[in-house]
């Protein structure tokens, strides 16, 4: 287990213990993690976009940390794209489970545009009580179709895709 505490963590060589926290999802993903490593977030706001690369790794959000231990599902966990990117791209042959996150404040970019929260491309996800809204796809550099699947998508073209969602809910 990986911990991660947007608040009172460190990005740092050593971090991700219940006790020593990383601060950033993006840091832990690329810094800390291995195959099958099980990332407990933090309730809180963190303005990141993630590439999740050949890894296979489980994101659970809405976490409290407490001197007892980290309570599960006691908050809320936002991934924020800010407007800027996706917020999270999983692609290489990842196989990624997203639990108890919302995303909002994604952008496709304009050469692909679709999959602003969310786009799988030559992976697997499974979202299970993850909230997607106020992504954004749309095609401004002569594409037809002016961009689809804001919230999610799981996209072929760079080999076998898919998308499981299981109580969630995918707002615009």
């Amino acid at each position: 287990l990986l911990y991660i505490d947007g608040a009172a963590g460190q990005d740092n060589d050593a971090c991700g213990a219940r006790a020593t926290p990383c601060r950033t999802i993006g840091h832990t993903l690329a810094s800390r993690a291995t195959w099958g490593a099980t990332l407990h977030v933090a309730a809180g706001v963190y303005p990141e976009n993630l590439t999740i690369d050949n890894l296979a790794v489980t994101l659970r959000g809405g976490y409290t940390p407490t001197p007892a231990g980290w309570t599960p599902r006691a908050g809320e966990t936002v991934i924020d794209g800010g407007g800027v990117e996706r917020v999270l791209l999983v692609h290489g042959g990842s196989d990624v489970l997203l639990e108890d996150l919302t995303l909002p404040g994604g952008r496709a970019p304009e050469h692909a545009c679709w999959g602003a929260g969310l786009s799988v491309t030559n992976g697997h996800a499974t979202v299970r009580r993850v909230v997607v809204r106020d992504n954004v796809a749309r095609c401004t550099s002569g594409k037809s179709g002016g961009g689809a699947g804001g919230g999610l998508d799981a996209n072929n073209d760079e080999g076998p895709a898919s998308l499981r969602v299981e109580d969630s809910l995918i707002l615009r």
